[in-house]
């Protein structure tokens, strides 16, 4: 009876047994399961991280563009004309102001016109000797928008086109100076007309608002021209623009309307995009 007894127990430790290592080897299986799966999800996150980096860098290098880095930066320097006298609602107007809304973010277009100054250094006001001057130096343009002359053709500050041409290449070998050496596109200036209520020595003289002699604008332009073509600037030839458009000039017979500095703008815009 005892032999019985024990052999019983002996088969129900048996079972017990059997049944553990069936537990053990399934538990043993499930972690093998649990480990590979881990191993495979932490093999896929560096592919995953990977994946997403361009997309951060692109990020940021718009948000770089956005505060001003990496932006083509273009210097618009000149007289009134680039400044915007004579226009309405001018800093929105002006020429440099809607070549920026043509170009986009991508660029930033800065305007360094000075009221009144002049190409040449020993002109009644030399853009030499102004802060804009300075400021659009320091800009470090890629590019240079170059627009001046008209004050030079007034009466007691025009010599000649020998003389003119001297000082604007003086003036142009400034801005090139440097490592950086910018592209340059000299500008034309614009026509000049004859207005109403001049004296009758003006009117026979051909010289109109601000002392401007109408006749000169167009002998400045063919300097500009030379001069672009002699150093492989580009040429943008405002003259012709606005030639035949004498609407287009304010009552002064001198500065560009609003429609004037739309065109000009346009022009520009053509050149440098």
């Amino acid at each position: 009876m005892k032999t019985k007894i024990v052999n019983a127990k002996q088969n129900c430790y048996t079972i017990i047994m059997s049944k553990n290592k069936k537990i053990i080897i399934v538990a043993v299986i499930i972690l093998l399961i649990v480990g590979v799966m881990a191993t495979v999800m932490s093999s896929g996150q560096p592919a995953g991280n990977a994946g997403s980096a361009p997309q951060i860098e692109i990020e940021n290098t718009k948000n770089a563009d956005l505060k001003g880095e990496n932006k083509v930066k273009i210097a618009c320097v000149g007289d009134s004309i680039t400044f915007g006298y004579g226009v309405s609602s001018r800093a929105s107007n002006c020429y440099p102001a809607l070549l920026q809304q043509k170009l986009g973010e991508g660029y930033e277009v800065g305007n360094f016109g000075v009221n009144g100054t002049t190409v040449q250094s020993f002109g009644d006001e030399p853009y030499i000797k102004t802060s804009k001057y300075t400021a659009s130096r320091e800009f470090d343009a890629d590019i240079l928008v170059f627009m001046m002359g008209t004050n030079d053709a007034n009466t007691f500050n025009w010599k000649d086109a020998d003389a003119f041409k001297t000082e604007l290449c003086g003036l142009l070998d400034s801005y090139i100076e440097g490592e950086k050496k910018p592209q340059v596109y000299l500008c034309t200036p614009s026509r000049s007309v004859m207005i109403e209520g001049l004296s009758a020595a003006d009117a026979k003289a051909g010289v109109t608002g601000f002392d401007v002699q109408v006749d000169v604008i167009p002998v400045i332009g063919d300097v500009v021209k030379s001069v672009a073509a002699e150093r492989g600037y580009g040429l943008v030839d405002i003259y012709a623009v606005t030639a035949e458009h004498p609407e287009w000039v304010a009552k002064d017979g001198v500065h560009p309307n609003n429609e004037g500095a739309a065109a000009i703008a346009e022009a520009v815009y053509q050149a440098v995009k």
